[in-house]
């Protein structure tokens, strides 16, 4: 998993997207397991139960 921190970007694109966004919101840190990738397991592993793989 890569970790963002939007303040410490190097690339100029980048920075000055970040920027903006830092200017308008609240960064809000967020921990834990993605949801769509565990989705995304479950889904692998019911496809191969059904196929029998």
């Amino acid at each position: 998993m890569k970790i963002v921190c939007l303040k410490q970007e190097t690339k100029i694109e980048k920075k000055t997207i970040y920027d903006r966004i830092l200017e308008r919101c609240i960064p809000v840190k967020i921990d834990g397991v993605s949801r769509r990738e565990a989705m995304a397991n479950d889904n692998m592993q019911t496809m191969k139960n059904i196929l029998k793989i």
